[in-house]
């Protein structure tokens, strides 16, 4: 996604952040900051000055608010005891490393066999360097010799019911059938649960690719 740098959207404070001292100082002491879901998960959103940045209270890194998310999630959710996936994923948080959004995210992927395997998001000043929480997870499993998956939890210090992007679905039908249980943590003992061809339905495939070449091949 391409950076959106706004004088306004500098001017909104954020709970328990660093308030504007002065417009002098910000203009020399100013530093993209990356409001992402999944720098390490969603790449980025929103940049704006270090020091006065959007309300995670009021929007989410992938774009959208609480209240629309909330919206999106309901027929979702469920309550149930924490699992021990979910564990996983929130125990990962720890070790984001989350410099400029200060947004940890923090998933535990399953494979076909029961291994875990787990990632966090590790941004970077270049920002499309980052690594997403679940494209780290993945990587880990397919260097160990795993390419099947049946679940994945995704979490964030927010505990804001975070989806994987739309580059980390693309990255997990790679691997996995739409059926694929994706987990989304809302905090204590509530999750929504979607499948990944709810959230990515027509994904590129290499069915696509061979379908596409097909039709070259008779077009000629």
């Amino acid at each position: 996604m391409a950076a959106v740098f706004s004088d306004e959207y500098a001017e909104n404070s954020r709970d328990n952040h660093h308030a504007r001292a002065d417009e002098q100082e910000d203009v020399s002491a100013a530093k993209p900051f990356v409001h992402a879901a999944r720098l390490g998960l969603d790449g980025i959103v929103v940049c704006g000055a270090r020091r006065a940045t959007a309300s995670l209270a009021d929007s989410t890194p992938d774009g959208c608010s609480r209240d629309e998310r909330t919206k999106q999630s309901r027929t979702n959710v469920r309550h149930t005891m924490p699992q021990p996936l979910v564990e996983r994923a929130r125990e990962v948080l720890e070790n984001a490393y989350v410099p400029y959004s200060e947004y940890t995210v923090g998933a535990a992927l399953r494979t076909a066999d029961g291994t875990v395997y787990v990632g966090c998001n590790i941004e970077n000043a270049n920002y499309s360097n980052s690594l997403h929480a679940e494209e780290v997870a993945i990587a880990e499993a397919v260097k160990n010799g795993h390419t099947e998956f049946d679940r994945v939890v995704v979490t964030s210090g927010a505990r804001d019911g975070v989806t994987p992007c739309g580059m980390c679905r693309q990255t997990l039908a790679e691997f996995a059938d739409e059926d694929l249980e994706i987990v989304c943590d809302l905090g204590g003992d509530d999750v929504a649960e979607y499948t990944l061809g709810e959230l990515l339905p027509n994904t590129i495939s290499l069915d696509t690719l061979e379908a596409a070449a097909e039709k070259r091949a008779r077009d000629e």
